[in-house]
């Protein structure tokens, strides 16, 4: 009689919408603690970006092996011609990848997360450009509100505390690169049928060969692995911001699974607080007036666009059945 209880327990547990949230939450503040730590602490090794993006992905294609072994994640390994097609892509999100670790190794923690946020208004113009998806009066509003944070928690952190420009530069940068690896990768992915767990294993697979390559020839202190008694301590929580990229991962998918995409739409967007937060309450980053009023800001302005790009479908759906007039869409 107590096998079924246990697993009706196990079943519930799995299927609890407050816990998988709760779990994306706290993997997305260890992923970005950790990252930051990583890229900050451990000078000058933490210089060593090609090599730390090395250990990274080995990491994370050798605990989704492990994971696969004991029935815990399932993915298919990628043949030949996978490969060769997905090879621009993996490109694209090293590009990615590389800009990110630059800009949080030289921005607070929380003004990386609000301008990140660009991003969002990169890829909804893009969108509607290339692809003809509308963008209406909502979406817009956030994305004046998205600039307007990024603008405030920039000048705070400039004159607060004399941070500098070219890591504006890199942030900048990396929104850039961030909306064309999502654009392109999206296709990619209609195009191959590719799983979540496929394409994270084929990404990590693919760049890890190019991070090592060009980790030697780009990447200085070398020679201090041998001596830096850090070393050690280095690789590990390095090696450890890998995992914790994995426990966003499946946590991603958790949350998915058990909440509609409403829901998680507006998970990420209140999201950003607890991250912004992160640096302030775990790295001791210092905090300012300007630098909380731009974290607000960004906070509302990911709400209003998750409210805006759940209002946007809901329109497109009641227009696909037939009960608007096309007029209720609005460019802008």
């Amino acid at each position: 009689m107590m096998a079924p209880s246990h697993s009706s327990s196990s079943s519930s547990w799995r299927s609890s919408p407050p816990l998988a949230i709760l779990s994306y939450t706290m993997a997305s503040m260890l992923m970005t603690v950790t990252n930051k730590s990583v890229l900050s602490s451990y000078a000058p090794l933490s210089r060593m970006l090609f090599l730390v993006l090395f250990i990274q992905s080995t990491a994370t294609c050798l605990l989704m092996e492990v994971l696969q072994i004991v029935g815990l994640a399932s993915f298919t390994r990628p043949s030949l011609a996978q490969a060769r097609h997905w090879i621009s892509v993996a490109l694209a999100m090293a590009l990615m990848l590389y800009t990110g670790g630059k800009a949080l190794a030289q921005l607070p923690v929380a003004v990386f997360t609000v301008c990140k946020n660009l991003t969002i208004v990169v890829i909804a113009l893009a969108e509607q450009r290339f692809m003809g998806v509308p963008v209406t009066r909502g979406m817009a509003t956030s994305f004046v509100m998205i600039v307007l944070s990024s603008v405030v928690s920039a000048h705070a952190d400039l004159s607060g505390s004399g941070g500098a420009w070219f890591g504006y530069l890199w942030v900048v940068a990396n929104c850039l690169s961030s909306a064309f690896y999502v654009l392109y990768m999206r296709s990619s992915i209609k195009h191959l049928q590719l799983k979540d767990g496929d394409t994270v294993y084929l990404n990590n697979l693919l760049t890890a060969p190019l991070f090592l390559v060009l980790s030697p020839l780009a990447d200085p202190s070398w020679s201090l692995l041998a001596t830096s008694p850090q070393t050690w301590s280095f690789l590990s929580a390095t090696f450890f911001s890998g995992v914790a990229a994995v426990g966003i991962s499946f946590a991603s998918a958790w949350c998915l699974r058990v909440i509609n995409s409403t829901t998680y739409s507006m998970v990420g967007a209140l999201n950003k607080l607890p991250i912004a937060l992160a640096g302030v309450v775990f790295l001791g980053e210092r905090a300012t007036v300007g630098g909380m009023v731009g974290i607000a800001l960004g906070f509302l302005a990911g709400v209003m666009y998750a409210k805006a790009k759940v209002d946007a479908g809901k329109v497109a759906a009641r227009k696909k059945e037939g009960l608007l007039p096309m007029s209720e869409k609005v460019r802008v």
